[in-house]
């Protein structure tokens, strides 16, 4: 298994994201920096500075970047000009993570514990949904399902209808707090909770099925590759790597960094990239 590391970032890195054809990638930053790298040899190749806080979540698209951030605000950049088009202030208190569910639609989660549908074309609220806990940072799609599934802080994972919010379940996955959490087909999501607990929800029942407790605290992100079958998890000073049909362990791969955040498989499913609290992101040959 082949390893690289590069210090990215002056401070943590939240998260690395791939462009489709998987030949670059962008890591977010802590003070509000997005940079683009190239997967090959490393080099940057730009930087961008448009949030005045963490940058928690990009959407890559064909000519654009959307970006959300702690400093409140959803922006979209033309990638080729390498300039901010539009803005829209979401939640003075920030913004968590979004999902796209359209070419239009994003689900975003924001630190008022608000779920927002917004039209990116209109830069539009279209509705606002109240959550019951704090922290509900964690978003999930199934598109042909049409299910946004939300959980963070507390017991329960909320799912509901991509384009109209309309609520479809509220299942207790009796966990003080998930990680993470997707869907694995249409009839199955699995969730991590902040302990290493790792579970099933199945849609059919609304219930809850036991996986695999992989012990320890602090437990911080998951990542599937549908092509090898294997699922990927975040932890303190390691990565753990799954079968996905029988969570048999596969290896772990120790990290040196506590803080391990976000854990990203490219789009060949060939390498596995992960954004660290030691400034550094780290790539692994799957």
């Amino acid at each position: 298994m082949v390893y690289k590391e590069i210090k990215a970032h002056s401070s943590y890195v939240n998260k690395v994201v791939f462009e489709s054809d998987g030949k670059s990638f962008y890591s977010l930053g802590f003070n509000g920096e997005i940079k683009k790298w190239d997967t090959e040899s490393l080099k940057l190749l730009e930087e961008y500075h448009i949030h005045d806080k963490t940058v928690n979540d990009l959407i890559v698209l064909q000519n654009k970047l959307l970006s959300v951030s702690g400093d409140g605000y959803l922006k979209v950049m033309d990638k080729k000009k390498k300039i901010t088009t539009r803005s829209y202030l979401i939640d003075k208190k920030g913004i968590n993570n979004f999902k796209s569910v359209s070419d239009k639609l994003v689900w975003i989660s924001t630190a008022s514990q608000n779920l927002i549908l917004f039209n990116i074309s209109e830069m539009k609220i279209l509705k606002k949904i109240k959550l019951n806990f704090k922290n509900q940072v964690v978003l999930s799609f199934n598109k042909s399902k049409n299910l946004i599934a939300v959980g963070g802080l507390g017991n329960l994972v909320h799912f509901f209808g991509s384009s109209d919010g309309q609520l479809i379940h509220a299942i207790d996955t009796h966990e003080t707090a998930i990680s993470s959490l997707m869907f694995l087909n249409n009839s199955k999501c699995i969730f991590l909770g902040h302990k290493g607990n790792l579970s099933l929800i199945l849609l059919k029942k609304s219930t809850t099925e036991n996986g695999k407790n992989l012990h320890g605290n602090n437990f911080y992100s998951m990542t599937l590759n549908k092509a090898k079958n294997i699922l990927a998890i975040s932890s303190a000073y390691k990565v753990t790597l799954l079968k996905v049909d029988t969570l048999e362990i596969i290896k772990e791969i120790d990290t040196i960094c506590k803080g391990n955040y976000g854990l990203t498989f490219s789009p060949d499913g060939k390498l596995l990239a992960l954004a660290s609290a030691d400034k550094k992101v780290r790539l692994w040959n799957i």
